[in-house]
């Protein structure tokens, strides 16, 4: 089945001019049809609802005629608000005009239908909408009106559907946009780096790799992000050609398609034996040393091995990871990481994991072959660490090596908010649980 969105024909907010059923016309922007034929819709009224509104919408279709209605879920839209309400009493940073939400039913490829909005003030059919290919991306649920101490797996079920059923994105091009001369030989280590919204970090990266002996390590940069794509270039060839020198290449993706196309590019990009999948905010001191050290931990019957991280106040971020659920957060499992925040533990040497951070892993391109690669998960920025070390532990050991302690400098390129905040995170959670029952 193919991928299909419907775009209402205004593309700003405007005043409408006149009303539909009984109560103000709503607004979709934007209506895609999910793998299973049902829809997510992203809209918004010109008046707020009541504190308590609801607002649902159903899909129209001459064949079927209304289907069963969705629940909405309300989410802020400033924009709408400043144009609409500025002048009549409502501050425009926090009307809850805006909706988004699951609608279930089905809608056939190619049969013209339309979508009754409705809520409080009443009920209203849009035209008919056209549609195109497209997936539905996390920015759609930014601004979700969404308390979380209310939030529940069935409170949150709707979102987990738009998770499940939303079409990935289509895999992005990679093209090599500078290499470095020494690249000619194969390094025991290749160092991939996935870049997003900024590179404040990688200078460090290349001062650690320019120190290390030829062969031992390459660094291979992955720019997931078009709209810096041409600084990042610019900058790593100036700066590693006129100071560092060091086996550098940089990858650039055509569009943003995540942290795991951005590994699996990286990876497939290099000969060498051993990858190391490492986030742009981690800062290394002694590279070559400690990878060295990493990967004479790689023996037979170990599928990965992490080092530790560090907050950059000495604090400890990652030692392993399990699954958990959490007490406030009752029905839903998340990774756990005991011991964050603390004081680091006086280990006694390299120790199984059940789970290892997307932030620093070191493998082999035989694991990464074996599972596919790091998994695509809805969305960017959570749970293909857990899918990837699950998939990975089925090849062998997952080892934590405490002789290696890197800081992580965590959340630079990601900020959640922007992307729906928790209750887009824990509706992911829901998806990735089934995923992992698969798995097992």
């Amino acid at each position: 089945m193919r991928r299909l969105f419907a775009r209402n024909s205004t593309a700003s907010p405007t005043r409408p001019s006149s009303t539909g059923g009984d109560g103000p016309r709503a607004q979709v922007d934007t209506a895609w049809v999910l793998d299973d034929g049902s829809l997510c819709i992203d809209g918004w009224l010109p008046t707020t609802p009541t504190e308590s509104g609801d607002v649902y919408a159903r899909v129209v279709t001459s064949s079927a005629g209304v289907q069963p209605a969705g629940r909405l879920f309300r989410k802020h839209r400033p924009d709408v608000a400043a144009h609409l309400l500025g002048g009549s009493g409502y501050q425009a940073g926090t009307a809850e005009l805006g909706f988004v939400g699951h609608v279930p039913g089905h809608v056939t490829p190619g049969e013209p239908f339309s979508l009754e909005v409705s809520c409080d003030l009443g009920s209203a059919v849009t035209q008919p909408l056209l549609v195109t290919s497209d997936a539905v991306p996390e920015e759609a649920f930014m601004g979700l009106a969404i308390d979380p101490d209310t939030i529940t797996p069935t409170s949150i079920a709707s979102l987990a559907s738009v998770m499940r059923h939303s079409f990935p994105k289509p895999l992005p091009a990679a093209t090599t946009a500078y290499a470095h001369s020494s690249l000619e030989t194969v390094a025991s280590v290749n160092v991939v780096v996935p870049v997003y919204g900024g590179f404040t970090y990688l200078r460090n990266l290349l001062l650690a790799l320019a120190g290390a002996q030829t062969g031992a390590a390459e660094l291979t940069i992955v720019c997931d992000d078009p709209r810096i794509a041409d600084e990042l270039v610019t900058w790593a060839g100036r700066w590693n050609e006129a100071v560092y020198d060091a086996p550098v290449r940089v990858l650039v993706h055509d569009r943003n398609g995540g942290f795991a196309a951005a590994c699996n590019s990286g990876w497939q990009a290099s000969l060498s034996p051993l990858h190391l999948l490492l986030n742009s905010d981690v800062i290394v001191d002694s590279l070559a040393a400690d990878l060295a050290h990493l990967s004479s931990l790689l023996v037979e019957g170990v599928a990965a091995v992490a080092p530790v991280l560090l907050f950059p106040d000495g604090s400890l971020q990652h030692d392993g990871m399990i699954l958990v659920e959490p007490d406030n957060l009752p029905g839903f499992t998340v990774p756990g990481h005991p011991g964050k925040g603390l004081a680091p533990a006086a280990w006694s040497g390299p120790f199984d994991a059940e789970l290892l951070t997307g932030a620093a892993i070191l493998t082999t391109t035989e694991v990464l072959q074996e599972v596919g690669g790091v998994p695509p998960v809805y969305g960017r920025g959570d749970f293909e660490d857990v899918l990837l070390s699950v998939a990975m532990s089925r090849l062998g050991r997952l080892v934590v090596d405490p002789d290696v302690r890197w800081t992580h400098v965590e959340g630079v390129s990601y900020d959640r908010d922007q992307h729906g905040g928790l209750p887009v995170t824990l509706a992911k959670s829901m998806v990735i649980a089934e995923r992992l029952k698969e798995l097992s």
